[in-house]
């Protein structure tokens, strides 16, 4: 019989990143291909159709609206890489700071590598994010600031004057309006492809190991080897 401790892993402000980014993604990704593509019409005013109903109007506003939700989750996210506990904070990911650190997280990417290709049986790393995921994660949040600056640049294409403008028309001088939509679309499909990957490796990791993996993102909590040291990254 193994004994295991619990362990606080997942701050408040690290699960507001996360579910705020997947129901803000959610409306995003459904919004934002609805006002590239329209696939729905209103159809002309009936007794269950009023005439009122401008469909492409809530759509640019739920997408606005998610917008705003997913840039502040991604601010308080970035503001915690600095502040939160030791499974938080940029440190915790890369411990860039020690050369034994760096040596043993090189190692435990190699062994997670071999984990998720089934050549080993058990997963190597410890509580937090394993190397692979850390490696993700950052690609990640890169994917997401792109599709921040991009989003707001061309929302403030629409708005001149208004502080999205001013705070994003530097974009312009990279890419032009046409490529800034492309890099936007892309990108979309992009964190559409990882949301997949991200659920499937999740539930596998669950299914697999034994720290509770899926329901300590609604808690906090994860369950931790007595005997084991090792915090992992």
């Amino acid at each position: 019989m193994r004994r295991y401790r619990r362990r606080y892993v997942w701050e408040l402000p690290v699960r507001f990143f996360h579910w705020s980014h997947v129901a803000s993604g959610a409306v995003l990704v459904v919004t934002g291909y609805y006002i590239g593509n329209p696939f729905i019409t209103a159809g002309a005013p009936g007794p269950f159709v009023p005439s009122n109903l401008y469909i492409m109007n809530w759509m640019r506003f739920a997408h606005f609206a998610a917008a705003v939700v997913l840039t502040i989750a991604v601010l308080v996210r970035l503001y915690w890489f600095l502040r939160g506990n030791e499974f938080s904070r940029a440190t915790g990911w890369v411990p860039f700071t020690s050369a034994r650190g760096m040596k043993q997280w090189l190692w435990q990417l190699k062994e997670q590598l071999r984990f998720y290709l089934l050549l080993r049986r058990d997963a190597p790393h410890g509580l937090a994010h394993n190397p692979m995921a850390v490696l993700s994660y950052i690609a990640v949040m890169v994917l997401l600031l792109v599709q921040i600056v991009t989003g707001w640049a061309l929302f403030g294409e629409i708005t001149p004057g208004s502080i999205w403008w001013h705070l994003f028309s530097w974009a312009f001088s990279i890419l032009s309006s046409q490529y800034l939509r492309y890099v936007h679309h892309i990108t979309m499909w992009l964190l559409i492809v990882f949301f997949i990957v991200h659920l499937y490796l999740a539930v596998r990791d669950d299914v697999l190991g034994d720290s509770g993996t899926m329901t300590s993102i609604f808690s906090g909590w994860k369950y931790q080897h007595e005997e084991h040291t090792d915090e992992g990254s």
